[in-house]
């Protein structure tokens, strides 16, 4: 079993880690909600975090008809709780910019935008919306389902180093907790669950690499099991794997897609073609945010 992400020794695992904040935006906010311009005007007073907010908006992966020019505006379409997850990825990149050995992040930061905007567009195109699963969720999962792993790096210079063979042999979470005392979806079930986002999304980074969960996803919860599926088959199409392990096959995708694709109703050919429209709609993403 893949999984071990020993949970019960939480205070022990994260002795030494840095695990970032909660930013103090969100009690700020808390203040003065739900006046919707009272809020807007809190966020407007960090000019990086509402350019990074309308960037995002104004996204292929979100899909708004029409550009949104104003955070109010946006708050007013889509709701506190999206504003509040574009937010927290704000946040997020600001966050991991502010690591050690950032020189090493880059290939995780592309993966981690291609994963998210994969996200988004499958979530559209299976119009899983019906399924109680939002755009913004999913988006927001994909920019943080891997938020663990500059943790580790920040204290591990040697860290992608050493998982990168295991792309290749599977094994990652037993290798992160032979070497680190922990593993990336432990650090990152905490900080999520630090920062208040939503339950479905930290539930499912804790076991994102849990095969025997990913097994009976009949057993779960159905938001929880249909973000874990969406994520993985965004890791396949994004080709996560080929960014951070420089392989081009991926192990787990072999192990698990049969799990996946059944649950979701989708046959191997129906994957195909979803795999070819995400995918452009990846490359759009990656386009707007090169910008």
């Amino acid at each position: 079993m893949q999984q071990n992400i020993r949970v019960e020794q939480a205070e022990d695992i994260l002795k030494g880690f840095k695990l970032p904040p909660r930013p103090t935006i969100f009690a700020e906010l808390k203040k003065v909600s739900p006046d919707i311009n009272k809020m807007a005007h809190v966020i407007e007073q960090d000019p990086a975090i509402a350019a990074s907010i309308l960037k995002v908006v104004n996204s292929p992966s979100i899909g708004i008809a029409n550009k949104v020019t104003s955070i109010s505006h946006a708050m007013s379409l889509l709701g506190l709780r999206s504003i509040m997850n574009i937010i927290n990825a704000a946040f997020l990149k600001r966050t991991v910019q502010g690591y050690e050995n950032t020189e090493q992040l880059d290939n995780f930061w592309q993966s981690t935008i291609k994963v998210a905007a994969g996200m988004a567009a499958i979530t559209r195109q299976l119009n899983l919306q019906k399924a109680g699963v939002s755009v913004d969720d999913a988006y927001c999962l994909g920019l943080f389902h891997n938020v663990g792993m500059p943790m580790l790096l920040d204290k591990h210079e040697d860290y992608f180093n050493t998982i990168r063979p295991t792309y290749k042999t599977g094994g990652l979470l037993e290798t992160e907790n032979e070497h680190f005392n922990t593993n990336h979806t432990v650090l990152g079930f905490y900080m999520t669950k630090g920062w208040g986002l939503p339950t479905p999304i930290t539930e499912v980074i804790k076991n994102h690499h849990n095969f025997e969960m990913i097994a009976n996803l009949e057993q779960l919860d159905s938001d929880v099991a249909t973000l874990l599926c969406v994520l993985k088959m965004s890791e396949q199409i994004a080709g996560e794997a080929e960014e951070l392990g420089e392989v081009d096959f991926n192990i787990e995708w072999s192990q698990i897609s049969s799990s996946i694709t059944s649950f979701m109703g989708i046959s191997t050919p129906d994957f195909f073609d979803l795999e070819d429209h995400v995918y452009d709609m990846i490359e759009a993403e990656l386009s707007q945010s090169n910008e």
